[in-house]
């Protein structure tokens, strides 16, 4: 397959689907500071390579960072067509560690979005044409290629000499930015999965699942569940609070396991058979629930 420099790459979708002159294929960023693939940096401190395929309906880009400085880089917030305040896309905003990913929307206020566990760096974009015809792109780091770097949650960090490949998707498509996510999320499955078993949620015993919203996660040392000082189970009680407060639970989680799983030989098992009562006492009050309307889980 054919290299291309990104700088010499005409983004001919978007101006077929829209009759614009060229736009940016993606934009990212270096050291918090935004670049596109038709505005690189300056300093040329990032050598931009893509390759194109045209997978099912989709064409992807593989676009591959190399360091070519002395420095340390940090590479981040890589967004499809780039981020732009007339399109609605999704990349990181600020600096918070755990949670930083937003989803951008002209003249909105940005809101932040939870995504899956493995995927905190990826980005969306979504660019709506005349007579519904539109554009998505949807970006994801892919970490077997990282050389001489660093994988963080939000960005890459790149060691002189490092690279890394990114992987975008884009397609052409009817419909709103909200059909773009379902596109990729609920569709594709964000490229991690070829076929998704649904069996275990379609079970009749596990039918009333599709049904429970509220869910309370508690950890087994909260007073609410057991007190120490005390001797006295409290979850009852607690079942009963939250039906006089907002309705009541649908479930309670149980969560012993951190941050205790790991310091000893025990595993998970073990540590809900350390907790008073042992797992005697866990049947007994997931009994309980059951009568108040609610239903026990336990973490696995």
């Amino acid at each position: 397959m054919k290299k291309v420099l990104l700088t010499n790459v005409f983004f001919y979708i978007i101006h077929t689907v829209f009759s614009q002159s060229a736009e940016p294929l993606f934009s990212y960023e270096i050291n918090k500071i935004q670049y596109n693939n038709l505005q690189p940096d300056a300093g040329k401190k990032i050598k931009l390579h893509t390759e194109k395929s045209f997978p099912d309906s989709f064409i992807l880009y593989r676009i591959t960072f190399e360091n070519n400085s002395a420095d340390t880089l940090s590479l981040g917030n890589i967004v499809p067509f780039g981020a732009s305040k007339s399109s609605v896309y999704i990349t990181g905003k600020g600096d918070h560690p755990l949670s930083r990913t937003h989803l951008f929307i002209p003249g909105k206020i940005p809101v932040n979005v939870v995504c899956p566990d493995n995927a905190w760096e990826l980005g969306f974009a979504f660019i709506a044409g005349p007579g519904g015809k539109s554009i998505a792109g949807f970006s994801r780091r892919d970490l077997p290629s990282l050389q001489k770097g660093l994988r963080k949650r939000f960005e890459t960090l790149l060691y002189p000499g490092g690279s890394v490949t990114y992987n975008m998707w884009t397609k052409e498509m009817f419909g709103e930015w909200q059909d773009g996510l379902r596109v990729f999320f609920q569709h594709r499955k964000i490229f991690d999965l070829q076929t998704f078993d649904n069996s275990m949620y379609e079970r009749n015993d596990l039918s009333w699942i599709r049904k429970s919203y509220v869910m309370h996660l508690m950890m087994a040392w909260d007073k609410q569940y057991y007190d120490l000082y005390d001797n006295q189970f409290h979850l009852s009680a607690f079942i009963d609070r939250s039906k006089n407060n907002y309705g009541g639970d649908d479930v309670i989680g149980i969560w012993p396991t951190w941050p205790s799983l790991g310091l000893d030989q025990r595993n998970q098992f073990d540590l809900f058979r350390d907790l008073p009562g042992g797992t005697k006492r866990m049947k007994s009050m997931a009994d309980t629930l059951r009568k108040k309307g609610s239903r026990l889980f336990v973490c696995y």
